[in-house]
Parts: C-alpha cells; sequence; structure tokens
C-alpha cells in the first residue's frame, strides 16, 4: 500500500504520525519518504535526537540526491542509495530536503519520484510519504496522486478546521481531474472540540482513523523520547497506530474512485521481496 499523509494547515502532526505509522506497521518491509518542501528532517532532528552519526548519514543521503538522476530517466538506479534503515526495524527512510530553497529544484522530481515509490509498491513493500502542506508551490503534487491513499491529518478546534474544506474540495477536483487511483480520506487528532463522525459530515471526506492527542506518547516520534514497556503496553496512542493498518487497507478498498474499477475481492500487495524492492543500501 502506497499511503501519503499531508495537512491543509500548519503543524497538526502529520510528521510526527507519518513516522509512527511507519513504526508500527507489520509489513515485511517499510519506506517512509520525507517529503515535506518546505525541507528539514524530523527523522534526524527528531526521532535520532541530531546523533552525530544521524548527521553525518544525512549528508549522504535526501531526496535533493535525486534531481539530477531524475532529469536523465534513471531515478531507479539512483534511488537506493539514498535510503537508509532505521536501527532495529524493517524501515527504510529517505531523508528529506536539506532546505526549503532546494524545493524548487524538486519540482520534475516529484512525477518520476512517485512513479518509482509506484513500482516499489507493487513490489511488496509498504510506502508511507510525508508531503507536508498542501499548497506549496512547489510541493509534491505529482507524486501524491499516485498513492493509493491521500489522508490530510488534522486537529479538531475551528482554528485548525478553518481552510479545511477549501483544501479537500480543490484536492478532490484535481485528484477527479486526472482520474487519480487515490482514495481521500482524513486523520482526526482528537483534542476534544469536535467529533470525527461530525467532521466528516461537515466536510464530505470520511475518517479513515483517530489517534488520541497524546503529546508524551507523540514525542517517541517527534523526539525520540523512550517510554517503558509497561507504559507503552498501557499506550493508547500506540494501539491506535498499530490498528490504523487494517482500516486504512479497509479504507482503500471502500474508497477507491469511481474510475477505478478493482475486484472487490483484490488485495492489496504483500509479498516478502523487500529488501530488493527498496534498493537497500548500505
Amino acid at each position: 500500500m502506497f499511503v501519503v499523509l499531508a495537512s491543509a494547515t500548519g503543524a497538526p502532526g502529520v510528521s510526527t504520525t507519518a513516522l509512527g505509522l511507519a513504526l508500527n506497521c507489520e509489513s515485511g518491509g517499510v519506506l517512509y519518504v520525507e517529503a515535506d518542501p518546505v525541507g528539514g528532517s524530523p527523522l534526524h532532528s527528531g526521532y535520532f535526537k541530531s546523533s552525530r552519526e544521524s548527521a553525518l548519514a544525512r549528508g549522504r543521503r535526501s531526496l535533493i540526491n535525486l534531481v539530477e538522476p531524475a532529469r536523465h530517466g534513471q531515478i531507479g538506479q539512483a534511488f537506493g542509495a539514498q535510503t537508509l534503515n532505521i536501527p532495529e526495524t524493517n524501515v527504510w527512510a529517505v531523508p528529506g530536503l536539506r532546505t526549503a530553497s532546494q524545493a524548487d529544484s524538486m519540482t520534475s522530481t516529484w512525477g518520476p519520484l512517485g512513479a518509482h515509490l509506484r513500482t516499489i509498491d507493487r513490489n511488496g513493500a509498504t510506502i508511507i510519504v510525508d508531503a507536508g502542506r498542501i499548497g506549496h508551490r512547489s510541493g509534491p503534487h505529482d507524486l501524491m496522486v499516485r498513492s493509493d491513499l491521500i489522508l490530510v491529518v488534522t486537529r479538531t478546534s475551528a482554528t485548525a478546521l478553518g481552510s479545511l474544506k477549501g483544501v479537500l474540495d480543490q484536492l478532490r477536483g484535481q485528484l477527479r481531474a486526472i482520474r487519480s487511483p487515490a482514495a481521500l480520506g482524513l486523520v482526526v487528532i482528537d483534542d476534544k472540540y469536535y467529533g470525527a463522525a461530525e467532521i466528516a459530515k461537515s466536510f464530505g471526506v470520511d475518517v479513515a482513523f483517530t489517534l488520541p492527542d497524546s503529546p508524551k506518547h507523540a514525542k517517541i516520534f517527534s523526539e525520540g523520547h523512550q517510554l517503558t514497556k509497561f507504559q507503552r503496553t498501557q499506550s493508547r496512542y500506540l494501539r491506535n497506530l498499530e490498528g490504523a493498518w487494517p482500516k486504512m487497507q479497509t479504507y482503500v478498498e471502500e474508497h477507491r474512485p469511481e474510475w477505478v474499477n478493482p475486484s472487490r475481492n483484490q488485495t492489496l500487495p504483500s509479498n516478502p521481496s523487500t529488501r530488493e524492492a527498496l534498493g537497500e543500501s548500505s
């Protein structure tokens, strides 16, 4: 499955949710891609706590290194060298742009990158992309439209919901215009203002899953914090992340666009040849 997470406003928790989903996926191999056009790497600055080793690895690996190969139709050959394994996990990651000034250089690369991620998905990997805030002039729109599922992450306050309708309406129109295969859904961070069902009804887009507003437990992914084994077993936040995967699978099957007509009994790919598919690089 190829999933993209994005937002209508700044800082609702897209990066934390995307990384949390990647690290709580039971698939044989997961690829996490930092595609936020504003640059920076939450993986390195947060989860890895800016360790020296992390900084060195980031210096070698970044999406920006795919621009030149993409111009020559060689993104597939170059992609593996930009991946790194998150230690003690089945997750490989591609670090994001180093600065926001690099985003314009990516404009013609997002499409080929999206096509390559689709190929990796078909070879058995699970893809999670952090696309940042929707609407950036050099954002990864051409990547997003090639996915199975676009999830817009939102909180529930009036401020958070204020610009959501316009963004969803525009995105739906764009997906329809190019007959994208992507289903569109919401992820609601439940901070107790409006309920998920009420939000779905108001905006005409269903909620794929919800997460409790749990800053302490979210810091596992945003800041590399550690929980005790007991705390982890008692965490509703972590349970919801783990439970999100079957919900997303069902959501995709039930919300495919009407112009996509697969068999209702068809399952999304889940075969084990992941290291080869990811082009794992040491």
